[in-house]
């Protein structure tokens, strides 16, 4: 799979659905800077791509990198406020920054 998507971009860069795909495979291969990698580039291409901020969500909040997911989490709701989904990644989004806050006023 994981060869099939990266010829997929090899030929059309802006493949917004092959890119979060393969990112998903590198990141289930215990890859996730790759795929971290692979997604960041993708936002360049195609910022207004809310699938790819969603998929860097997962990525970033599963390597414990808690604020950057949250404000993924965020763009995807910004670029895609009418999705079945985007209420739910609001209020995760909404509950992990609450989270966050709580960790910082306990460890100052």
């Amino acid at each position: 799979a994981e060869r099939q998507y990266a010829s997929v971009l090899a030929s059309v860069p802006d493949a917004v659905q092959a890119r979060a795909r393969l990112a998903t495979t590198l990141a289930a291969q215990n890859r996730p800077q790759e795929a971290i990698e692979v997604l960041r580039q993708g936002i360049q291409r195609t910022p207004e791509a809310p699938t790819l901020h969603r998929s860097l969500g997962r990525v970033l909040e599963k390597t414990g990198r808690v604020e950057d997911a949250i404000a993924a989490y965020r763009a995807y709701v910004r670029l895609a406020p009418n999705a079945k989904d985007a209420k739910e990644y609001n209020r995760h989004a909404a509950a992990l920054d609450q989270r966050l806050q709580a960790e910082r006023a306990a460890n100052p």
